[in-house]
């Protein structure tokens, strides 16, 4: 007797998928990875219908770097993510802040995230970068 696997969500970044539209996820680690991206990557305002959905990180980029800056930014994620997945326990938030110069005219500011999660008693770890120039 075969096991049939169901979808339980879209996996990110959305590809062509095999057996539909897109690539899904099957099991819920993965589909709580995935939704995690799209939350950080979501700003508040941007999906329709539910203004409220999202992350205020990217507002967060067009602040003033201040000594405390790190500390608001894992406040902004761990409060996202309690707010937006409830069944997602944060375990801790690393991250770092970037100010490349590009070219004499244009600066790049990067965000790069590392947030560890803890769902149905399994850790895992979320890696994603977002760039002020990429909005």
């Amino acid at each position: 007797m075969a096991i049939t696997l169901y979808p339980i969500g879209l996996s990110l970044p959305i590809t062509r998928g095999k057996g539909g539209y897109f690539n899904q996820t099957y099991d819920t680690l993965s589909a709580v990875k995935a939704n995690i991206k799209n939350l950080l990557n979501t700003q508040k305002g941007e999906r329709r219908f539910q203004p409220l959905f999202g992350s205020g990180l990217r507002n967060a980029l067009f602040e003033q770097n201040l000594d405390d800056t790190p500390d608001v930014l894992k406040q902004i994620i761990i409060n996202d993510i309690q707010t937006w997945i409830p069944n997602v326990s944060v375990i801790s938030v690393d991250l770092s802040l970037s100010d490349q110069q590009i070219n004499n005219y244009k600066d790049t500011y990067m965000v790069y995230i590392a947030v560890k999660f803890m769902v149905n008693n399994v850790t895992d770890t979320v890696d994603l970068t977002i760039q002020q120039n990429s909005i």
